[in-house]
């Protein structure tokens, strides 16, 4: 079986593993937003990275 070709998002990008439950708490979230719950993961993380909140959000 021959391999499919990598997405955009796919090219420079790492896997993460994400809990089921993470994932079934963000889903209505996602559906609010008409996106997949993927898509809210990877928007979350660039709004995260992007606004250095990580100190703020895990440090409280």
């Amino acid at each position: 079986m021959a391999k499919r070709a990598k997405r955009p998002a796919e090219a420079m990008s790492r896997t993460i593993v994400v809990p089921r439950d993470i994932l079934a708490t963000l889903q209505p979230e996602a559906d609010a937003r008409g996106i997949t719950v993927n898509a809210l993961c990877r928007q979350l993380l660039a709004a995260v990275a992007d606004d250095r909140l990580v100190g703020a959000l895990l440090d409280g």
